[in-house]
């Protein structure tokens, strides 16, 4: 027993991981708790199932292959959240694909988490390491860079709604930084490969920024108009003319495409609206959505 112990303590300090018996679990704690949702659980539980409350279901004509969701602060966002995630409540989804824009740090191609678990007040939610793995690829620079994770909210903002609606299940992270035609070719095939009955797709995204109200809402219609025939071309082309803005544009035209190929043939807005709505503030507003791909 000790010398069981002995090995295990030195293959584990060779892998940096904390030592018991065996090796622990790497286990991501939360960066954005107390700021962008509560970190108490019980607060944290009645403000998201307080949000699903008001939320109203659509009626469902289609199988939802992925969803478009915000990621603010739940003050902001969090009632249009929700209405994409009461499309799920007790759904049977076991998989959850998150892709979300690295926030705070800079790297070519994508970054995705490989292994172990990402905690919230509500609990630790498993990575899907076998996934994960899959998506690795050096020549497409899809490559896991732990310090883009360590102040991002994009992804871990999504979680407790998950955690509210499903059961068990398990998740795949990516952080996209500066993709490559290999970063996309290399995703898009993985993720179209990966999609079935049991998983969901969530691009992790806000609208403009920083406008007054008006011009707020007519860009955004611009958008919401282009997911809803799921056009990645001209999500892309509203950004890149600036007649639109869209902070996870990369994650959302991913989802897109992945969608297109595994068969959606429409996009539907669930719920749409800006800070201004919530505030009453509405000289500088950012602007939300949640929608669905059919």
């Amino acid at each position: 027993m000790i010398l069981v112990r002995f090995i295990s303590l030195i293959f584990c300090s060779m892998l940096l991981i904390p030592v018991s018996v065996g090796c622990a679990e790497k286990v991501k704690e939360p960066s954005v708790a107390g700021t962008f949702y509560p970190a108490d659980k019980k607060e944290l539980r009645e403000t998201v199932e307080g949000f699903l409350a008001k939320a109203k279901k659509g009626q469902r004509d289609g199988k939802l292959i992925a969803l478009i969701s915000p990621h603010a602060g739940y003050r902001f966002s969090g009632q249009v959240a929700a209405y994409g995630y009461k499309e799920i409540a007790d759904s049977g989804i076991q998989k959850v694909i998150l892709i979300g824009q690295s926030h705070h740090s800079a790297f070519k191609g994508a970054s995705v988490y490989t292994k172990g678990s990402f905690r919230t007040p509500l609990g630790d939610v498993k990575i899907d390491e076998t996934r994960a793995a899959r998506l690795l690829d050096e020549q497409a620079d899809i490559r896991f860079y732990p310090e883009a994770y360590e102040k991002e909210h994009s992804l871990e903002v999504q979680l407790p709604f998950l955690q509210t609606v499903l059961k068990d299940f398990t998740v795949v992270q990516i952080l996209i930084g500066s993709p490559t035609k290999q970063t996309f070719e290399h995703l898009l095939a993985e993720l179209t490969d990966m999609l079935d009955d049991k998983t969901l797709i969530i691009a992790s995204s806000d609208l403009s920024h920083y406008h007054d109200y008006a011009k707020a809402k007519e860009m955004d219609g611009k958008i919401i108009s282009a997911i809803e025939r799921l056009s990645s071309m001209d999500v892309a082309q509203l950004v890149q003319n600036g007649e639109a803005e869209l902070c996870g544009m990369y994650p959302v035209v991913i989802a897109i495409e992945a969608a297109k190929r595994y068969g959606a043939t429409q996009g539907r807005i669930f719920n749409s609206a800006n800070s201004g709505d919530v505030s009453e503030e509405k000289g500088r507003v950012v602007g939300y959505a949640s929608a669905g791909l059919f």
